[in-house]
């Protein structure tokens, strides 16, 4: 019970830096529900958020065990590696769009995952100071965005729910 203990009391601090893992998750799926919030339901987005939030943090605690327990890193490596995860359909519409090379997903998908495991090999050897001032920095900036598109999704959803309560009413 004590090596447990022992356990869960060095594993808490790490706990703090899956923040941002779990926001770099989480924002896309309120940006676009903010566009869309007419056409889909809460309840769709709510199972988005679990299961984008799952992946983060699996993500997160598998980058934890080769750089041996450093949060910070963990927590960078994990926010490169969503940016990745969650830009690959952008940046390929972009290429396909610019027409300077023949785009196709077998051609274009491996150099992406290869730049992505590049970039996040890079970051894993950043310093420790370096990682806690960028995490701070992205965990301060995705609150921001998230809390910026909570604000146009709050009164979408408050008149969404008048009007069926009027509905029901009528």
């Amino acid at each position: 019970m004590s090596r447990f203990l022992t356990t869960l009391k060095r594993s808490i601090p790490c706990l703090k830096y899956a923040i941002l893992p779990v926001l770099t998750a989480i924002y896309p799926v309120f940006f676009h529900y903010g566009n869309n919030v007419n056409f889909v339901s809460f309840s769709s987005v709510l199972r988005l958020i679990a299961l984008f939030s799952g992946i983060a943090l699996g993500i997160y605690l598998l980058s934890l065990i080769p750089l041996k327990g450093r949060g910070a890193q963990a927590a960078i490596v994990t926010f490169v590696f969503l940016l990745f995860f969650h830009t690959y359909g952008l940046a390929f519409n972009g290429l396909r769009n610019w027409d300077v090379i023949r785009v196709e997903q077998y051609s274009v998908l491996p150099v992406y995952v290869l730049l992505g495991i590049y970039a996040t090999w890079w970051v894993g050897h950043i310093s420790d100071k370096l990682s806690k001032q960028l995490w701070t920095g992205a965990s301060i900036v995705l609150t921001v965005l998230i809390v910026f598109n909570l604000s146009r999704i709050v009164p979408d959803e408050i008149r969404k729910a008048s009007a069926s309560s009027q509905n029901a009413i009528d």
